[in-house]
């Protein structure tokens, strides 16, 4: 009678223990697979990103000290972060001491000590802004922030709360409770 017994319940252990087995070692690993890691998978120490238009020139380049991407989210974070913009008129250098970026740089979202700066062209005079954080998007050469922000130009000091801008058209506007300051240009 015992053996009888035996004989039943060995196949169906030997067929529990390796349905088991299998399923631990092949169902384990594609759901940690699958799962994006909160984990950083690479860093990157002096990094320049460069993107070019249709006709192969440079409209956008990204430099940083540090840059780690985090696959949770498609995260990369910036350290000193240098973002220069170049349109048909002018060339807009964006800088600040954090940045992070989501799918792959379509938006970038700085902090920390903001400066951007507009170079000084034959049609345009040289622009420096200030804010605590900025919005960019360099595919679309737009920026916001709903901050403070302060605006210098050379006789011009402008301050105000929120920003848009448009820097593919060399456009700043300062959203509300705007206050200007005139000095003379000598």
């Amino acid at each position: 009678m015992r053996s009888n017994k035996l004989i039943f319940i060995t196949p169906i252990l030997l067929i529990a223990s390796g349905l088991s087995f299998y399923l631990f070692t092949h169902v384990g690993n594609t759901v940690t697979t699958l799962l994006p890691s909160h984990n950083p998978d690479s860093y990157i120490i002096d990094a320049t990103y460069h993107r070019m238009n249709k006709n192969g020139e440079l409209y956008t380049q990204l430099k940083a000290e540090y840059v780690q991407h985090t696959p949770h989210q498609n995260t990369t974070r910036l350290h000193n972060p240098i973002l220069d913009i170049y349109s048909e008129d002018s060339h807009w250098h964006i800088h600040s001491s954090h940045a992070r970026s989501e799918n792959e740089l379509d938006s970038i979202y700085l902090w920390n000590n903001v400066v951007i700066e507009r170079d000084k062209t034959s049609i345009d005079t040289p622009l420096t802004a200030t804010t605590e954080s900025l919005l960019v998007f360099p595919h679309n050469q737009l920026v916001e922030t709903n901050n403070t922000v302060t605006i210098e130009q050379p006789g011009l000091k402008v301050s105000g709360k929120g920003l848009l801008g448009n820097l593919k058209h060399g456009k700043l506007k300062i959203l509300k409770h705007l206050q200007s300051t005139l000095t003379p240009v000598n």
